[in-house]
């Protein structure tokens, strides 16, 4: 899926739970039991997408977060919208539907922390 399908934002469906777990996540599809899991950094990504009104705000944010250039963190970011929207974990924001939620707590990261570029683990 092209990145530029995902640059007007995501959302999560109705139908996705996500439970968190000392930082890490784990993302279930009711409707098809497709179940994703999520490494601190990418449960990170994941609460900003659905938090900001689009991933140029997303990256904004997640890059006062993160040392990593802004073109990698980017890069990231929009893999794993599209991969979460192509397996129904978020979709894609409506142009009605264009503002988010509260915003998400900051989360502040010590030097050294993992960087957004291993962001997911899939789990089949």
């Amino acid at each position: 899926m092209p990145a530029a399908s995902v640059d007007r934002g995501v959302r999560k469906p109705d139908h996705v739970v996500m439970r968190e777990l000392e930082g890490e996540a784990i993302l279930l599809n009711l409707e098809t039991e497709t179940y994703f899991g999520l490494d601190e950094v990418g449960t990170r990504i994941w609460t900003e997408l659905v938090a900001s009104p689009d991933v140029e705000r997303a990256c904004e944010v997640l890059q006062e977060e993160f040392e990593v250039e802004p073109s990698v963190l980017r890069g990231d970011v929009e893999r794993l919208a599209a991969e979460l929207v192509e397996t129904g974990l978020l979709e894609h924001r409506s142009t009605e539907d264009r503002d988010p939620p509260e915003p998400s707590p900051r989360v502040a990261r010590e030097p050294g922390a993992s960087q957004p570029s291993s962001v997911t683990r899939s789990v089949p």
